[in-house]
């Protein structure tokens, strides 16, 4: 066998870059499970921690670089180690007495059988004149030599080698010790890293879930607690409507009575002036001669009379208006009271069901933070006694784990999702689209983010593959190219002979780790399965827990909701029946009013009966009082005249009695009216001018007087006539009609203004309608036996 220098050097090449290859294999394995595993994991997680997971799989880009690189380093240095150990050997190997055997052994075939040609032909040379006997010793002695020589050259040889083989093994064995102790090294820190990494995402989701919870739990609380102020909010409007809407019905109902107090106040002051009317008359019949001073005088007292009245009149109207609003405040201070009565009452409750609910979750997050600690306590040590026996399968089992916690994960939010829309099925419905719509908003951006890692991972491996694969056949095929150059049959065999023995090794080791993943797979699922089901465990107990406490929170505040609802029903039935007791006994107060108001429309629907033949430019009825206007025609009176025509007359003798026959035919209205009267009007001319009403000049106020004096006697001759027997005869209702009715003289006070440019002109009555204010007015008032409550 012949074996020279460069091909030993080869052999312990290939040799040391063996185990480099392999530890470049492992740490792409690695690589490609701890990658795969992020990405795992980081599906568990939002999308805010991608970021993370990106930076973390470049640092171990980094990392994987960083040992690349050592093991290129490596590589080089157990290169040169080699070819300084070969140099070594060589500078021995020149002061060695074998030395001429290691030099022929770096001959080739071909020239030991050119060498021992030579030989033969000179040996021929030199023993051609031997005898044939000689020659045959001879031969056979040369034979024998050459036999031994290459004996020895093949002993050596083979002791040589074993002694390299020896010194070779137990240089890979120590450079490979050495190589499995980092790799021992950095699969211990990248399973350190892993670990923290997984429990950091762990502590996170779990983390999140419980501010999940947490708030889903108070989404709930305030969404009940809206429910319950919407529902007092509600109810505490319906009574200030109802409130309000009583107080309006009152005040409308007051407004209405004063209204008719004030008109039946008004009548009263009309019939006293009726009266001093009548005693202006007698006054009148007696002093002809002073008439003019006598009527100037009796004006004037009406008119001071009239002041008083309304005087006292307002007075009256004032303390009216003082009670109603003392009423008012007396109604919006017992509401007031009710409010803030309810307003107590609702925040003690909320108080109180707050605290509840505080302490309840405070209960509920203090059993499950002992449980997940339990839990995650006895987890951390039996991953820890599994991951002592082995940790080369750890990035398997971590997937495997992985895949186990997003399973328990999504039972858990199933299980909690489940019992959230028992309590709260409609809020947990909402709740639930939304986050199904982050769910699968963050399981495409996960989708897309793992797709992209993955290919992108498998293409930075198919790259490095490709590199590696690539280094290595160019090694290869340089390798192989010097073996077919320069090595023989011997060489392949020997090859050949190692290859076989690396082949055996690697599959030893290959079986060992493979039995070795298997046990560690045994142990970690164990373990796990164990650390799971006691989390689980852990996690019904405290939502157990959990349950019971909102059980018992929603009972109390059930109950406390209806003692609320009992207490405000009950409030609101006493403030009820008080106020029924005020509308009744207002009621009875108003009632007389209310008679007289009937009796009032019941007399105004006999007038507008008994005189619906008459057209309004004659007679004109006001639907709201009664008043019955008698608008004077050109042949009813004389302009400045009181004497009645004998139309007026004729007039009378039809109009009066129908007017009697509505007053009293109605006999329950007959008996609330008070009085009657008769007031004259005129209109605003005097010595055939156009006179201003609202002038106060002595003028003005001889005019007024005269007027006043002539409405006066008008209204005068009109009560005459109505009860002359010989003239109208006796029509029935004549007596009582009499006994109630007055007079009073109004003048032009309630006439239309004349135009700035026509006062002091000639009244032709042409721009001014001077008809229209000429007119007497029959009015009826009314009286209730009751009005002096008031």
């Amino acid at each position: 066998m012949i074996f020279d220098q460069q091909d030993l050097k080869e052999s312990q090449t290939i040799e040391a870059l063996v185990p480099m290859v392999d530890l470049f294999a492992v740490l792409a394995i690695v690589f490609m499970i701890y990658a795969s595993d992020e990405i795992t994991i980081t599906e568990l997680t939002t999308a805010t921690r991608m970021q993370e997971v990106v930076e973390t799989i470049d640092k171990m880009k980094e990392v994987v670089e960083s040992i690349e690189k050592e093991s290129q380093e490596r590589i080089a240095e157990v290169e040169r180690e080699s070819e300084e150990r070969i140099q070594e050997i060589l500078d021995q190997y020149e002061n060695d007495p074998k030395i001429v055997l290691a030099k022929e052994a770096d001959k080739t075939l071909e020239e030991i059988k050119e060498k021992r040609r030579k030989k033969a032909e000179e040996l021929v040379l030199t023993f051609t004149a031997m005898l044939e006997a000689q020659q045959n010793q001879a031969a056979d002695d040369y034979e024998g030599f050459v036999v031994k020589i290459e004996q020895k050259h093949e002993d050596a040889l083979s002791e040589e080698l074993v002694s390299l083989e020896e010194q070779k093994q137990a240089e890979l064995e120590i450079e490979r010790g050495e190589l499995r102790a980092d790799l021992e090294v950095e699969k211990s820190q990248l399973e350190t890293a892993q670990e923290e990494a997984v429990e950091k995402v762990r502590q996170e989701s779990l983390q999140a879930l419980a501010e999940q919870e947490t708030e889903l739990v108070i989404e709930k609380m305030v969404a009940l607690a809206d429910q319950e102020a919407d529902l007092e909010y509600q109810k505490e409007m319906e009574l200030a409507q109802a409130e309000a809407q009583h107080v309006r019905e009152l005040v409308q109902t007051e407004a209405a009575l004063e209204e008719e107090k004030r008109q039946e106040l008004a009548k009263a002051a009309q019939a006293k002036e009726n009266e001093l009317a009548r005693q202006e008359a007698a006054l009148q019949k007696q002093k002809e001669i002073v008439l003019a001073q006598a009527e100037s005088e009796v004006v004037k007292a009406e008119l001071k009379i009239a002041q008083e009245k309304r005087k006292h009149a307002q007075e009256l109207a004032q303390k009216e208006v003082v009670l109603e609003a003392e009423k008012r405040q007396a109604l919006e201070k017992a509401a007031q009271a009710e409010k803030d009565a309810l307003a107590a009452q609702e925040a003690t409750l909320a108080a109180q069901a707050t605290e509840r609910l505080r302490q309840a979750e405070a209960e509920a997050a203090r059993v499950l933070a002992q449980a997940e600690a339990a839990s995650e306590a006895e987890k951390r040590q039996a991953l820890e006694q599994a991951a002592q026996a082995e940790r080369d399968a750890l990035a398997e089992q971590q997937a495997t784990l992985a895949a186990q916690a997003a399973e328990d994960l999504r039972q858990a939010e199933a299980e909690h999702a489940q019992k959230l829309a028992e309590t709260a099925a409609a809020l947990e419905a909402e709740k639930r689209q939304e986050l199904e719509r982050e769910a699968q908003a963050i399981r495409d951006t996960l989708a897309e983010r793992k797709a992209a890692l993955d290919a992108q991972a498998a293409e930075e491996l198919r790259q490095a593959e490709a590199e590696a694969a690539q280094q290595l056949a160019q090694r290869e095929a340089d390798l192989e190219a010097r073996k077919r150059q320069e090595l023989e049959r011997d060489a392949q065999a020997q090859e050949a002979a190692l290859a076989e023995h690396k082949a055996a090794l690697e599959a030893q080791a290959a079986e060992e780790l493979r039995q070795a993943e298997a046990t560690h797979a045994q142990k970690l699922a164990q373990a796990e399965a164990d650390a799971e089901a006691e989390r689980r465990q852990a996690l019904a107990e405290a939502a157990q827990a959990e349950k019971d406490a909102l059980a018992e929170l929603q009972a109390s505040l059930d109950a406390e909701k209806e003692k609320a609802l009992a207490d405000s029903e009950q409030a609101f039935a006493k403030e009820l029946d008080q106020q029924i007791a005020l509308t009744t006994k207002v009621e009875g107060e108003l009632s007389p009013f209310l008679r007289a108001a009937e009796a009032k429309q019941q007399i105004v629907d006999l007038l507008n009966e008994n005189f619906k033949d008459y057209d309004s430019s004659a007679v004109e009825i006001d639907e709201k009082t009664g008043k019955v206007r008698l608008n004077f025609q050109e042949s009813y009176f004389v302009r400045g005249s009181h004497e009645l025509s004998q139309d007026m007359k004729n007039f009378l003798r039809i109009m009066i009695p129908k007017y009697a026959k509505s007053i009293y035919e109605n006999k329950n209205a007959a008996k609330l009216v008070e009085s009657l009267k008769i007031s004259g009007m005129t209109s605003p001319v005097y010595m055939g001018r156009y006179i201003d009403i609202n002038d106060t000049s002595p003028r003005s106020e001889r005019a007024r007087q005269y007027n006043m004096a002539l409405s006066n006697r008008r209204a005068v001759a009109m009560y005459n006539f109505i009860f002359d027997e010989i003239e109208m005869g006796n029509y029935r209702y004549r007596t009582k009609l009499k006994k109630d009715m007055g007079i009073a003289a109004l003048g032009f006070q309630n006439a239309q203004p004349v135009r700035d440019d026509l006062v002091g002109k000639t009244a032709d009555c042409i721009e001014y309608n001077c008809k229209k204010e000429q007119a007497t007015i029959l009015q009826f008032q009314l009286y209730t036996e009751e009005l002096g409550s008031f």
